[in-house]
Formats: structure tokens, sequence, C-alpha cells
């Protein structure tokens, strides 16, 4: 699935309560809604793997908590808390006020009448500007086209509408499975573009010269679940780290030992300029296929880029994204992919004057066709910043919510563009046992505590123009 960025929600649900007894009182230590996050999107396909004509699949995390150790609303969760008044007005009792009655439900009881694509600020304003029609969503082209340059276009109202929802576990095992063993693999880019060493020192041409990305796998990793084990694979040049001395590449129940190597990397002379992500993929694959029969691992891939210089820069014998990809797809082994938008391009320009790169749809295809998500970072602040990304991610390796959405004019209008995509801007509203919550799906601004500044979060939603 693919997305741009961490995108929250709303919730506002049926109720299933129990009879009017007094005796039954309101169960605080259940989970309730927090926040909703839509992590990524793709186009439906159909069996034969041909694109619907008019439905859009989107990945939506429930969590029950408002930190960074949020845990997923699952179809078995019960979820507790309603005000009692409203209970007993639903239910037609006159029971005097002091009995509280226990309001029960469980998420796979609802449906995707639960959720609604509402007006967001921004886009009220375009229509009182009369920049575009009256709606619920736009979207505006973006990305590179043949000639090199990246390609806008004014906004265009769309409509969508939800209809179906189910949850689908990232998991090829059952989550109850003794014997299972949650593994996730982690690829990191070590580029020169990315960290910005050796002939790149200036901080300024850097992608993340202050190494925010690997604080945010250090956190990502320490609030995992105890029965996960970590792989990292760095990659730069043409080679990575898979099958050296270091042995960081074989799966770990140590957290430590990684969160120390992600320390060791940010101040290693590893870097090479070039990318090869066909190789970091592969090693993947290769990784897997090598500890099989050891334990039943379960695994889940996160790919970390700042994009690709010039060309992939993997040997010639490696297979393509795509054919890599394609044998993830049938293991059932999601990849989800993380681009950070580059500082450094050739020839590309946006509006603030700087160099940068478009997203690359060879990561948003990765995503869709294995069913993972894909997440565009405008700038490596939100890393620190969007206090969504980490619980967003980490719920996603859980499993999610598959909401699908029918949009006509939405394909319509990516049909008559030639950009590879385009960002969506709206908001999604959800209700679940009378919590609701509501998350933009836009362009925002962020104060960022840490130094002070102003961060651009990008939280619309990358839809690839297929």
């Amino acid at each position: 699935m693919t997305r741009l960025f961490n995108l929250g929600v709303v919730l506002s649900a049926l109720i299933t309560t129990t009879s009017c007894d007094s005796t039954v009182w309101l169960d605080t230590t259940l989970p309730s809604l927090t926040g909703v996050y839509v992590s990524g999107a793709c186009r439906v396909r159909d069996e034969e793997g041909n694109l619907s004509p008019d439905e859009l699949d989107l990945s939506v995390v429930l969590v029950n908590q408002g930190d960074q150790t949020a845990l997923n609303i699952l179809p078995t969760t019960r979820v507790a808390k309603a005000q009692a008044r409203q209970i007993y007005e639903l239910m037609g009792c006159d029971t005097p006020w002091a009995p509280v009655v226990e309001c029960l439900m469980q998420p796979k009881d609802f449906s995707s009448s639960n959720f609604e694509f509402i007006q967001s600020t921004e886009m009220k304003q375009l229509v009182d500007q009369q920049v575009i029609e009256d709606g619920k969503a736009y979207v505006e082209a973006y990305g590179e086209v043949a000639s090199g340059d990246l390609k806008y276009t004014s906004p265009e109202t769309v409509e969508l509408s939800p209809v179906s929802l189910e949850y689908q576990w990232s998991s090829q095992l059952p989550a109850e499975a003794e014997d299972r063993v949650p593994l996730l693999i982690v690829l990191l880019d070590q580029s020169t573009t990315n960290i910005g060493l050796g002939d790149l020192s200036n901080a300024r041409l850097a992608s993340d010269g202050r190494y925010q990305h690997q604080n945010f796998f250090k956190v990502l990793i320490d609030n995992l679940d105890k029965s996960h084990e970590v792989s990292l694979i760095d990659y730069a040049g043409s080679i990575s780290s898979f099958g050296t001395d270091n042995g960081l590449y074989l799966p770990t129940i140590n957290r430590e030992i990684i969160k120390e190597e992600l320390d060791r990397l940010s101040n290693s002379q590893s870097h090479r300029d070039e990318t090869p992500l066909k190789l970091a993929l592969y090693d993947a694959k290769r990784l897997i296929e090598q500890v099989r029969g050891n334990k039943a691992y379960d695994p889940v891939v996160v790919i970390y880029t700042d994009g690709i210089e010039n060309e992939d820069s993997s040997p010639d014998t490696i297979p393509s994204i795509s054919e890599t990809g394609a044998w993830f797809a049938e293991e059932n082994i999601p990849v989800h992919t993380i681009q950070l938008r580059s500082r450094v391009d050739a020839g590309l320009v946006d509006g603030e004057g700087e160099r940068r790169r478009a997203p690359l749809t060879e990561l948003s295809e990765l995503a869709c066709l294995t069913g993972g998500d894909f997440f565009y970072l405008r700038d490596a602040d939100q890393f620190g910043s969007n206090d969504t990304l980490e619980p967003m991610l980490r719920n996603r390796l859980i499993g999610r919510w598959s909401l699908k959405v029918r949009s006509a004019d939405l394909f319509s209008t990516m049909g008559q563009s030639d950009a590879p995509g385009f960002m969506l801007t709206s908001q999604l509203k959800a209700s679940l046992a009378n919590q609701v919550r509501i998350f933009d799906l836009r362009l925002d601004e962020k104060f960022n505590s840490q130094d002070g500044t102003t961060v651009k979060v990008n939280q619309r939603l990358w839809l690839l123009n297929e």
C-alpha cells in the first residue's frame, strides 16, 4: 500500500451493549480508540492482476494508546468506554444515572460505514477562492515526467466513498502459533547523498546529515514486541553488508547490538557513492532463504533510502526490483518502503528553489505488489517531529484494516495526466464505540521542539498513476 505519510482518522461507532443491568460497570481497563492512521494506498486489482477502474485500497491502523507504545486494535479486541447516559438513551432505559452499563464492541463488528471523508480546512479555503469545486477531497499531480521536470497541476476535486472493510494480517503464520518468530529486516541506505560524508560533507547537501533515520529505527526497535528478532543490512555503492564478518545481518533477539551498529554507521566510513536498491532487496530474499529452517521465522522487510543518484548501481547479475518483489509477493512477505526526499538531484527544481527527488515509482510499486506501504518523507526532521510515524509503521508490521474506497473521478483525473503520481488531500473520519478521531491528509507544519524550527510534514496520500 502506498502513501505519503502517516494519516490519522476519526471514528464514531455502532455500540454493542449488555442489557440494562445495574450490576455491570464500565471497565476502564479495556482499550479505547485514540488514533487512526492511514499509512498507504494502492489501486485495487482483480485476480488476473487487472487494475480496478474505480476502487482504491487504503491501509488503516487503529491504535488504543496515544503515545509511542501504542498498540493495534485488532478484530478480536473488545473496545470499551462510552458515556453511561448516552448508553441509557440508546437502550431506551429509564434507570437512574448512578448505575453504569458497560459498552462493549469488537472492531470486527464495524464496517466501512464507520468511515467518512470530510472537507479539510485547506479545501474550504480553495473552494472559497474558487480555485476548485466544492467537495471532500482533491488531488494534485506530482512527480518526474519524461522531460526530467517535476510535474505539478492545479488541484482538482474528487469524491471518495468507502465501500468495504476487512482486517488483513501481515503475518504468514497465526499470531498464536507457539513456534512463530516475528522477524524485522531493516535495509539501510548508507550512500553519501543520504548521510553527507566524504566528498559531500556539506550538511546542506546531505539528505539526513544528522542521522535522524538511525534514531528513528532505534526507537522502532525498542518498541517492538519482545518476541521480535531483528536483522540489519546496510548498502551503498555496489555492495551490502549481507554475508560480512560482523554477522549483524543474521537475525538476533539482542536489540542493543543492533542499536550500537546504528550508532557506528553514523560515524563510519563505510559510505559510498550511489545506491544499489536491487541488491539490498535481493539480499533480504537471500537472508530469508538462508535462515529458514532454523526457526519458524515470519519476516517483514523495511527498506529505507533517499533515492537513486543516477541509476541503480547494483551489479548487472542482480534481478530487477519487480522480479525480486514478485518473489516476496508469492511468499506473502510485506515490504514497506521509506523514501526520504533527497536534497540532491540532477536538474529537478521544486518551488523552494532546491533540487529534490520525486517519489520512486519502483518503491511504490514494490510496496503495493507485496502488501506493504510506501512512505515518502518531505524532510529528515519528520523522523523526529512526526509523532505518528513510528507507531504507524510498527503496528503496520502486524496488520492493517483494508478500507476499499470507490472514486470514478479520481482515476479519470489521474488517467489524463502524464505525471507518475498524485497527492491526495482530505480528512478521513471514523468512529468506534463512541470514540471519534480525525487525522488530516495534508501538507502540515509542525514545531520541532528539538531545535525550535518549523518542519513541513507531508501527510498527503501518495497515489501511483499506473
